[in-house]
């Protein structure tokens, strides 16, 4: 691979060496992982990446056989594009928990569970409506509340 093919961005129209058959290899997972690290390079520049491991292609397997359309590393680089639009996935905004995410590793990128949760949109910006202030905070009591809507 030339300096030029590694900077040439990765399209869902190039042939491939990643077959389409249900199952998925070690050698093509390996191959495959190679043009995930490329586009999600490309998508989060500044994100941590490590050397590759076992268990980063032992992900992209895993995720292969539950989604097939991540054969293509397209799919990839869209759910990359996804995660990097979240505000929450970027550390921008706390989470449930109060706390904020980060830094962004590919290593955690390649979890099948937080791809799932990053295609099914649980990291996608929201819009939170404001809670309704209660007209008289010093009678307020929300369980009689809840009473009186169930009458």
């Amino acid at each position: 691979m030339t300096a030029a093919d590694e900077k040439r961005p990765i399209r869902a129209s190039e042939p491939s060496e990643i077959s389409t058959g249900p199952d998925i290899g070690r050698g093509e997972a390996s191959a495959l992982l190679a043009k995930i690290l490329a586009a999600f390079g490309e998508v989060w520049p500044e994100a941590q990446t490590v050397m590759v491991s076992d268990q980063m292609i032992t992900h992209v397997a895993e995720v292969v056989g539950r989604a097939p359309e991540f054969r293509n590393p397209e799919a990839w680089r869209s759910a990359a594009e996804r995660a990097r639009a979240s505000p929450l996935l970027r550390g921008e905004k706390p989470g449930s928990k109060g706390r904020l995410f980060g830094p962004m590793t590919l290593a955690w990128f390649l979890k099948p569970d937080n791809l799932a949760n990053i295609a099914n949109g649980v990291y996608d910006e929201r819009e939170v409506p404001p809670r309704p202030e209660p007209e008289d905070t010093e009678t307020y009591n929300p369980v009689s509340r809840l009473a009186e809507t169930k009458r």
